[in-house]
């Protein structure tokens, strides 16, 4: 018999907007997230009541990045200015100037001390030090620019996943090239380093998660299953888990599917219906809730089965 779960976490919390990005804050208490309307809303996890909302700049809705603690929000626009905003009162705390191409990915560091931002026009991704507000290294990159970037949880590493189908590492304290990663036939679309820094997880058009080993770069495990192309994922704070969402090729309106993976298995714990592709998902600090954006005026979060579980649990 299959196992069945029910929670009272598996819950909407209601937007006046469609969500693109979701993340809750360092106590899991407040929900954070980043709306089409140009508007960063948060939110009382427990009760979903609105607590405040952060106004971006009018037109900075082409680059958003909105990452894990919900400390701050990154975004840039025509002008090709990225602009930090601190989500605890609204403050501008940043404008950052160099790019003479539109930007794309944006990527901030655990430790809130770097953003990472690429340009597929200057074919380079660009290392800010946000400390001094200035610009440490640009990084040659490939043709097509950064479909997304993401740091080491130490902060030594970056990594970026090219639509050229290639994976680059660079060092953070040099600028240098690591290493290019060329054996993938696809692009890659979402990436998540294990909080310990040992696995860097990266899927997209195939449908297949690849597993990396750092300390090698080898591949140790691929994870196959998820129907559809791989758009958002993310480990959850005690590395046990690994969360998948899903965007149908032919389009984005069309349902999707969000895949619960126990590491260590390889198992699929749970499998969640969303109403159309993902693109943002985020865990609870404690790991057992799930919350995820698939550009719905809604949030939704949801229970994740504990550790042992080997049969796919569906909603």
């Amino acid at each position: 018999m299959p196992y069945e779960q029910t929670s009272s976490l598996d819950r909407l919390i209601q937007s006046d907007e469609p969500v693109r990005l979701v993340s809750f804050s360092a106590d899991g208490q407040t929900l954070a997230g980043a709306c089409r309307d140009g508007k960063v809303r948060l939110w009382e996890t427990a009760s979903g009541k609105l607590l405040r909302t952060v106004a971006l700049g009018p037109e900075d809705r082409r680059s958003i990045t909105l990452p894990p603690g919900a400390r701050w929000v990154a975004a840039a626009g025509p002008d090709k200015v990225i602009k930090i905003w601190s989500l605890a009162n609204g403050e501008l705390l940043h404008r950052l100037a160099g790019h003479t191409q539109p930007t794309g990915a944006l990527a901030f560091s655990r430790d809130g001390k770097m953003l990472a931002s690429s340009s597929a026009g200057e074919r380079a991704v660009r290392l800010w030090d946000l400390e001094s507000a200035k610009q440490r290294f640009i990084l040659p990159d490939g043709f097509g620019g950064a479909a997304n970037l993401v740091f080491s949880p130490d902060g030594e590493l970056l990594v970026g996943a090219n639509y050229d189908t290639n994976l680059r590492v660079w060092s953070t304290r040099t600028g240098a090239l690591l290493r290019t990663i060329e054996d993938l036939l696809v692009s890659i679309f979402a990436s998540s380093f294990s909080p310990d820094g040992i696995y860097l997880a990266c899927a997209g058009v195939d449908r297949t998660v690849y597993v990396w080993n750092t300390r090698n770069w080898t591949v140790t495990r691929k994870l196959t299953g998820q129907p559809e192309m791989i758009s958002a994922m993310t480990f959850s704070p005690d590395g046990r888990l690994l969360v998948t969402g899903g965007t149908d090729a032919s389009s984005f309106q069309n349902p999707a599917k969000i895949l619960v993976w126990e590491m260590g298995s390889g198992t699929v714990l749970r499998t969640l219906s969303t109403a159309h592709g993902v693109t943002s998902i985020a865990m609870s600090p404690d790991s057992r809730v799930v919350a995820f954006a698939d550009a719905r005026n809604a949030i939704t979060l949801a229970s994740v089965p504990e550790a042992g579980i080997s049969k796919a649990i569906t909603q």
